[in-house]
């Protein structure tokens, strides 16, 4: 990763952190009336008694720490507060209890038994990291959020970097054609492109899997001929996930297809297994936005569709 991706990604990170709405749900928290009484059936919504009389102890108020169904259900968007302190993912919650915090914490409705779900969930776990530490303290707890909102948001970050990715590719095709001398025409906006040139005709689509699909005319239809998967992720511990995602993509194409990848990150295993598949041609994305383009769009333009 370059300085300069390292300042965007940074940047961008610090936006996503700013927005993530952990103090609007603390806000919403704290101004509900929710004393240590409204807790009566403690072992019902998962406190373990003793977590409980540690968080008394420290002076903190429980629902600054304890999650209540009918806090949830009136504002569903503390669920975050909670989660966070818990550490809890949104898949795990998912997995263990069928809920979908994700759409909680945006705002969707809560039904009073998924409330109970959650609040069960999540002081179940809160009073274990509670009992786990001789020393844990409310300040403890909001790092917690502060983790769980960083691993999350880094999620969202490398998904927005690989969307990043394919908008440049498309882009740095799209652009080349619009100076080519091959006719291109837009069949379905921002999508689908019928392509002219050396007396062939090619259909370009923009979808995923594959994220480019090259097609030529035949038999009446079109048929697929090469496609371009696009990889942009930097991250070298994901690169081994990411490229079995581009072999499940180059298991659906023809025999016959030409198929190349645009990769943000290559380690040598992932090398050494690009090797072993249906691939014509890969490229690291920082070639493309250097002198290696030409490259990248001669070995499809002209060696592959013979457009040129």
């Amino acid at each position: 990763m370059s300085v300069v991706e390292a300042v965007v990604r940074a940047k961008r990170l610090a936006a996503e952190m700013k927005s993530a709405g952990d103090m609007d749900a603390r806000r919403l928290i704290e101004g509900e009336d929710f004393p240590a009484s409204a807790y009566s059936d403690r072992p019902g919504i998962g406190i373990n008694e003793d977590a409980w009389n540690r968080v008394l102890e420290i002076g903190e108020e429980p629902k600054m720490i304890f999650a209540h169904p009918d806090m949830l259900c009136r504002h569903p968007t503390t669920s975050l507060h909670y989660r966070g302190i818990s550490t809890l993912p949104f898949k795990r919650v998912r997995n263990i209890i069928g809920v979908d915090a994700k759409k909680t914490e945006g705002g969707a409705s809560l039904s009073g038994e998924n409330g109970a779900k959650l609040a069960c969930l999540y002081n179940t776990v809160i009073s274990t990291i509670i009992l786990d530490s001789d020393d844990w303290t409310a300040q403890n707890g909001y790092r917690n959020i502060l983790a769980t909102l960083g691993i999350s948001k880094d999620g969202v970050l490398r998904t927005m970097v690989g969307i990043d990715g394919e908008t440049k590719v498309r882009r740095i095709i799209l652009d080349w054609l619009d100076g080519s001398g091959i006719g291109c025409s837009e069949v379905d906006e921002n999508k689908v492109y019928d392509l002219r040139g050396a007396g062939r005709e090619i259909r370009m689509s923009f979808s995923s899997e594959p994220d480019v699909k090259f097609e030529a005319v035949k038999n009446g239809g079109f048929e697929i001929v090469s496609t371009v998967e696009i990889k942009a992720g930097t991250d070298p511990a994901g690169a081994l996930e990411r490229l079995g995602a581009i072999r499940k993509s180059f298991e659906h194409t023809p025999v016959h297809s030409r198929n190349f990848a645009v990769l943000g990150v290559i380690t040598s295993e992932m090398e050494a297994r690009l090797k072993e598949m249906h691939i014509a041609k890969y490229f690291r994305m920082s070639d493309l936005e250097g002198s290696g383009k030409d490259g990248f769009l001669n070995e499809i333009f002209h060696y592959t569709l013979r457009l040129t």
